[in-house]
């Protein structure tokens, strides 16, 4: 449960900070530029503070302490509507584009990660052995509670990317 309070206020964070950023922005936007606000916070605020606290709890309430002061303090900075310049435009064959590449792109992860076959799903090519691969590494860094991880095939070597 910590876990999901965790990523609600780092979400809840982005939105604050992309309601800033895209002032004139509708729903759609806002929410999308939230989660992915939120979501860079969230991983690289603890991967920062896991360099000099390992992977521990510490970590994890410095990031939010972080992003935290991030979106209280862009409420000082001028906005996109009082500084014009730093508005961010995005016409309508930029939406449509960004939106038609996306979409294309999640659906084609999508129907290659995971395949429903014989009543179950199954990974797909791309994540056979690579999948399993980064779940085990995901786990390892988990249970050593230290960054950079030890690389989990290889005992006592340091992660090598």
């Amino acid at each position: 449960m910590p876990a999901v309070i965790l990523l609600i206020f780092f979400l809840v964070m982005g939105v604050v900070i992309a309601r800033h950023v895209f002032p004139d922005s509708g729903p759609v936007i806002l929410s999308w530029a939230g989660i992915i606000f939120g979501m860079a916070g969230l991983m690289w605020g603890v991967a920062l503070f896991a360099f000099f606290f390992g992977f521990t709890i510490w970590s994890h309430f410095l990031a939010a302490l972080l992003m935290g002061g991030i979106a209280f303090l862009s409420a000082y900075i001028p906005s996109a509507k009082e500084a014009p310049d730093l508005r961010l435009r995005f016409s309508s064959p930029i939406r449509w584009t960004m939106f038609s590449f996306f979409s294309i792109v999640a659906l084609l992860m999508v129907m290659r990660t995971f395949n429903l076959h014989k009543g179950g799903y199954y990974a797909g090519l791309p994540n056979f052995g690579d999948l399993p691969f980064h779940l085990g590494i995901i786990t390892s860094i988990v249970e050593q509670k230290v960054f950079p991880p030890h690389f989990s095939i290889f005992s006592g070597v340091k992660m090598p990317y």
